[in-house]
């Protein structure tokens, strides 16, 4: 059984403070509790902060949560180059096994799969969409029937 992915990628994190409306809170009508919402790619909220913590402490919380997401990817990454080393004592062995058990703590073993490919969605002689490129990675599109359209309006025929 495969393990649910995470909400969308990446993720933000912002300040939304509570607004004291209570005449019969210390603080008074109108006072700032601090709190902070960690947002996905699609603005939705993914999770908040405890306003009862310290609001630097709430800040670094949610900048740690915000960044969750390309934290496991990296990880996932160092995993990657560091897997001939799977059965190995000493550092690098150590570091693998510590990165895999991270992985799996933090996606239920998810991201330990193989990646999904990269899908490039073509309609009409025209790219519609580039789905599932793994972060760091860029891609570019040729479209070799505009190249050649425009070498024969140009008189350059190939």
């Amino acid at each position: 059984m495969t393990a649910p992915t995470h909400s969308p990628a990446p993720w933000s994190c912002q300040y939304n403070p509570y607004t004291v409306t209570s005449e019969h809170s210390p603080l008074g009508v109108g006072a700032e509790i601090p709190a902070y919402e960690i947002l996905d790619a699609d603005a939705n909220k993914v999770f908040d902060t405890n306003e009862d913590t310290p609001a630097d402490l709430q800040e670094a919380n949610a900048r740690m949560g915000a960044a969750a997401p390309r934290l496991v990817m990296a990880l996932v990454e160092c995993a990657r180059l560091l897997a001939d080393y799977d059965e190995s004592d000493g550092e690098e062995g150590d570091a693998y096994r510590e990165a895999v058990a991270a992985i799996t703590e933090a996606t239920g073993g998810a991201c330990l799969e193989s990646p999904r490919p990269i899908v490039i969605e073509v309609r009409g002689g025209v790219v519609q969409d580039v789905l599932h490129i793994p972060p760091g990675y860029e891609y570019e599109v040729e479209d070799y029937d505009n190249i050649e359209a425009d070498d024969e309006a140009a008189g350059n025929p190939s």
